[in-house]
């Protein structure tokens, strides 16, 4: 189906994950709508921003444990060229798409700085279970960027309208909704995710 008038997407709403299902949705967990409206794809963009940020712990846990910098730039600007590529090949323009993945990237670091001072300063949180980062963790964060690709081409029709950042402030600010809000510096992770959606912020 083409993709300005159907969709799936996962938006990760009160935590649930790719392999979770709820009333209404598809066996793969994924949301169905059949045409892209302001609201829906507002809520597709901000569902899969909170997905990917909700991956924030299980790098962060990774990388703690093994004392690793929470910065990697080499592997970041090879992904951020990536990414940006398949933008380009979705119709994403210019250095929109560059610029919008990258703050995806600081989004996601300010969980982990957040995560960092946490378990600094009392280490009885730090988590037991570890993740595989590149088994585990990466391949989950890659298939959330390739869904927030297709949710930003779907969400880029509304980018100009009036109230664009009226329906975008509204629901990223739904704590029962999107889990990455509770998280340390999660609320500005989720605004720094998503302030570059609209052509105009109040």
């Amino acid at each position: 189906k083409k993709m300005e008038t159907a969709f799936e997407f996962v938006v990760g709403m009160n935590g649930q994950m790719e392999d979770k299902t709820t009333p209404g949705v598809n066996a793969n967990g994924a949301f169905l709508c059949c045409k892209a409206t302001q609201e829906t794809a507002t809520l597709f963009i901000v569902g899969v921003a909170n997905k990917r940020l909700m991956l924030a712990k299980d790098v962060v846990n990774y990388k703690f444990h093994r004392n690793s910098s929470i910065d990697d730039f080499v592997r970041e600007k090879q992904v951020l060229e990536s990414v940006s590529a398949q933008g380009q090949k979705a119709g994403i323009g210019g250095n929109y798409g560059e610029e919008f993945f990258q703050d995806q990237m600081d989004a996601n670091k300010m969980i982990q700085k957040g995560y960092v001072k946490l378990w600094t300063a009392n280490k009885s949180l730090l988590p037991q279970n570890v993740p595989d980062l590149q088994k585990n963790t990466r391949p989950r964060v890659t298939a959330a960027t390739e869904e927030m690709i297709l949710a930003l081409k779907v969400f880029l029709q509304f980018r100009i309208n009036k109230n664009c950042w009226t329906f975008v402030k509204t629901e990223a600010e739904k704590p029962k909704s999107f889990l990455s809000l509770a998280e340390p510096n999660g609320k500005d992770a989720m605004r720094k995710a998503v302030v570059r959606l609209c052509a105009e912020v109040e």
